[in-house]
């Protein structure tokens, strides 16, 4: 005698995640009714322009159009670099796909990716050294070659950036006003090479990279506080922040002169965060010590940030309900309408973004698209 098993989905608890998802997102504007608009936002860090009591704070965002990488990709590429020189395959094109394939199926965390590379290059270095006198042994910076070698590799110096162009003009002193500094946790020399090419403005600007070197009156300091990595041979190269024994080595010198100068600038001046995306765990230490000592919880910082473009969110939404198939069933069986959930999600994130920018004294300057920026630097200088 066979028998019947009848599969009951009860979709009560995805009724209840699926409201409440939606009614966060109905009720977070309530946690925003201070935040500044456009103008106000535009007004105040102009102000501080005028006053030189403006810094303005570069993520990797603001190099990809020179076609340098972004995280994801460095990685690829130096894991690609790693696995080519373990000679694991003769075909670069194998070890190419083998390397974005790691990255994607397993999203490695960098910190602990980039420990394991920075290991594997050193104990090259180190086999190769042997071969030599320990009289004649040099101190190398193998693992910043590998770097710079993937940062530069479809590095495109032809390119003109409107966004660059602008910041040749910031950093310009007028009588209008003038920028305190450029903190930079990008390794690039872009900014430097713009200014240096410079046919409508002449900047004196100081690259500090580390500890002991110090700006002239009237020098607009770069501070590459992760370290320097430059294209030109004019520059030197300095030793980076990118695997987790280097970030160890930071949280544990609050005296290093990367944080203290971090903090100091995060306390007493306003800051303009430009392709920084917050994810970086020794920033947000820093911005959390800068804001406590300040003592008040005004905003005093402004992060540009680019909206959820409700059209990827689609298409992610998508691949992951055909991906994953029990997933789709109970979207099914909980009735949720696809466009309504598609715009909730989307507005949720940028809520979070928000509200975590806020919470370290960020106001968010929203944009649809990167090209809007240069036109904000303009209206900043400007006003």
């Amino acid at each position: 005698m066979s028998t019947t098993t009848t599969f009951n989905y009860d979709d009560s608890n995805d009724r209840v995640y699926s409201e409440t998802a939606l009614n966060i997102v109905k009720s977070a504007g309530s946690l925003f009714k201070n935040r500044l608009n456009r103008t106000q936002q535009i007004d105040n860090i102009n102000k501080a322009y005028k006053a030189k009591k403006l810094v303005l704070v570069l993520g990797a965002g603001v190099s990809i159009d020179h076609g340098l990488p972004d995280w994801n990709t460095l990685l690829q590429k130096l894991l690609f670099n790693a696995l080519k020189d373990n000679e694991l395959e003769t075909n670069n094109e194998p070890l190419s796909v083998l390397a974005e394939l790691f990255t994607k199926v397993f999203s490695p965390n960098p910190l602990i990716a980039a420990r394991y590379l920075k290991n594997q290059f050193e104990r090259k270095r180190s086999a190769s050294l042997k071969a030599y006198p320990r009289s004649k042994r040099k101190k190398q910076f193998v693992f910043e070659e590998e770097v710079r070698k993937a940062l530069y590799d479809r590095f495109d110096k032809g390119h003109s950036s409107y966004f660059f162009e602008e910041m040749q003009l910031i950093c310009h002193p007028s009588n209008s006003g003038s920028i305190d500094s450029v903190i930079t946790y990008n390794y690039d020399d872009i900014l430097e090479q713009y200014l240096a090419e410079s046919e409508t403005a002449t900047t004196s600007f100081k690259l500090i990279a580390t500890a002991g070197v110090n700006p002239k009156v009237g020098d607009i300091p770069i501070y590459h506080v992760n370290g320097f990595l430059p294209h030109s041979n004019k520059y030197n190269i300095e030793k980076i922040i990118l695997s987790e024994d280097t970030y160890h080595e930071l949280y544990k010198d609050n005296y290093n002169w990367s944080n203290f100068l971090q903090v100091n600038k995060f306390k007493d001046f306003t800051c303009l965060f430009i392709g920084i995306s917050l994810g970086d765990p020794n920033l947000r230490r820093l911005l959390d010590i800068a804001k406590q000592l300040r003592g008040n919880q005004r905003i005093q910082h402004y992060i540009i940030q680019q909206r959820n473009d409700p059209e990827n969110t689609k298409k992610k939404m998508e691949c992951c309900l055909n991906t994953y198939r029990d997933l789709m069933k109970r979207k099914l069986l909980s009735h949720l309408d696809f466009d309504k959930t598609n715009e909730a999600l989307a507005k949720l994130m940028d809520e979070i973004k928000e509200n975590d920018a806020l919470s370290f004294g960020l106001s968010t300057i929203w944009i649809n698209d990167f090209e809007e920026i240069p036109h904000l630097l303009n209206c900043i200088k400007n006003n």
